[in-house]
């Protein structure tokens, strides 16, 4: 709202008229929304910020060549608005939420992408990863000339013995079964293979380290990326709770550093055995550059950070550039960063708020953990503990004894 009083005031003392659309809207998020739907009217312009000087990313090759589509009344209302604000998307960025910010990227993206091929996918439930990868086999053999930006996911649900769903409500469900899919946790029987292990003490989920790579798993990683990135333009969570770090990685590219704090922020238990570590005597300090992935000769001081490199890069190289190549395909970065999207902002837009499948992969994770390693349940602490002694009443209390009740805070 304050925003919207500036944009009043900028063009009162411009003496221009004020833009009808500052009317429509009691916020720049709810503006995003309408924008989104085309629900506020007027006729279509050209978007105002075309200067490519916020991103760091370069352009790929031929992009802007490509006719940009006419953009929706709704997109034509939100740049009279930056227009009547003498402003750019960074700056209004703040002012609005992560789902509106969201919004606003895919928007963009379509009005300046150029031809956005629509990848159609025919998914029976419980098979979504496989039809994805399928598809996205199928685009990459195409004809040329291919399409300068990100493909949009057209999807088609059938079988299971329920209705046939189409359009949005068809992606919904396609990417939240795609989710369970890439989980290990969907009703499909047999389960296809879980990309992802759920590290308890982190609350989400990370790619399996040392895990032999082969063509298989790599298209199914390549087709992880881009549904996270369509669940993105959709705003359809995937349901599972992948970690903001894997989304630091994804927006920052080779400039991600793979520091002991961000481990910690991903697990914080991790971080600290891995500061515990050159502490301990020999046998110990082995066997945790083991369990590491690192020598038994790296060096006490380095051991920390090189735990970290060796946990969030090197030990899961290949499944990454698998994920950031589908995600690269299906996302238009360029967009995202100039809408300040964040690694957090796109962990809870991708997993949701709360991940749906974030109870089901905690359950199989306790369950094939051994009984010792498990921390006692109320249900397990009348048999871990000894019985009572049997109560006795209590004798006479002795002349001269004053007893005095007082209460005590614990």
């Amino acid at each position: 709202m304050l925003t919207i009083l500036n944009a009043l005031a900028a063009a009162s003392a411009r003496a221009a008229p004020v833009p009808a659309d500052l009317f429509c809207v009691s916020s720049l998020a709810r503006l995003a929304r309408a924008a989104a739907g085309g629900g506020v009217g007027g006729a279509p312009v050209s978007h105002p910020c075309t200067e490519d000087d916020e991103v760091g990313d370069a352009v790929a090759a031929g992009a802007d060549a490509a006719p940009a589509p006419a953009p929706s009344t709704g997109w034509a209302a939100w740049g009279r608005l930056t227009a009547a604000l003498g402003t750019r998307p960074a700056a209004l960025a703040v002012a609005l939420d992560a789902d509106a910010r969201a919004i606003m990227a895919e928007l963009e993206a379509a009005a300046r992408g150029g031809a956005r091929a629509a990848l159609r996918v025919d998914a029976r439930r419980g098979a979504v990863v496989d039809a994805v990868v399928d598809a996205l086999a199928s685009a990459a053999d195409a004809a040329t000339p291919r399409p300068t930006g990100p493909a949009t996911l057209s999807v088609r649900m059938t079988g299971g013995g329920a209705p046939d769903l189409v359009g949005r409500a068809a992606v919904a469900a396609a990417l939240a079964g795609a989710g369970a899919e890439l989980a290990g946790v969907g009703a499909a029987s047999p389960p296809p293979p879980a990309l992802f292990t759920f590290v308890p003490t982190a609350g989400s989920v990370w790619f399996t380290p040392l895990t032999t790579p082969s063509p298989a798993l790599e298209s199914r990683y390549r087709a992880a990326g881009w549904l996270a990135a369509q669940a993105v333009a959709a705003r359809s969570p995937l349901g599972i709770p992948l970690p903001p770090v894997l989304f630091a990685r994804l927006l920052q590219g080779p400039a991600f550093e793979p520091t002991l704090e961000a481990l910690a922020d991903f697990d914080a238990g991790a971080a600290a055995a891995a500061r515990a570590a050159p502490c301990q005597g020999d046998g110990a300090y082995a066997a945790a550059a083991a369990a590491a992935g690192l020598p038994a000769c790296t060096p006490r001081h380095a051991f920390p950070v090189a735990a970290a490199r060796a946990f969030l890069v090197d030990g899961v190289a290949w499944q990454f550039a698998a994920l950031a190549a589908g995600w690269r395909a299906g996302a238009d970065a360029r967009a995202l960063a100039r809408w300040r999207l964040t690694p957090d902002d796109l962990a809870a837009i991708v997993g949701g708020d709360p991940p749906v499948h974030a109870p089901a992969l905690r359950a199989a994770a306790m369950a094939a953990a051994p009984a010792a390693a498990r921390a006692p349940t109320l249900a397990d602490v009348p048999s871990s503990l000894p019985p009572l002694p049997p109560l006795r009443k209590a004798g006479a209390v002795p002349r001269g004894v004053h007893l005095d009740v007082r209460a005590t805070e614990l």
